[in-house]
């Protein structure tokens, strides 16, 4: 039998965010319109978090990078809290 994960919740929200098509179907899901009409392409994660240790248990964060119809670059910084 296998070991269970020990954080299973974790180890989900990070591999959602980690993997780009589905970090894109979920960013332009729970972006508001206005801001997704003007993404010319996918967002793409940028390595690195900002969630002090002490708080990874029960937090995820992912920065990402996305090119707008108007040439500009933008980040979006995702921060999920996620408990059992």
């Amino acid at each position: 039998m296998a070991k269970p994960l020990p954080n299973p919740h974790d180890t989900l929200f990070k591999a959602l965010l980690e993997d780009p098509g589905r970090a894109a179907v979920l960013l332009r899901e729970s972006l508001p319109a206005a801001l997704t009409k003007r993404m010319a392409e996918d967002p793409v994660p940028v390595e690195g978090s900002f969630v002090d240790e002490a708080l990874r248990d029960t937090h995820s964060d992912r920065l990402f990078q996305v090119r707008l119809r108007d040439g500009r670059t933008a980040f979006v910084y995702t921060l999920i809290e996620h408990k059992s």
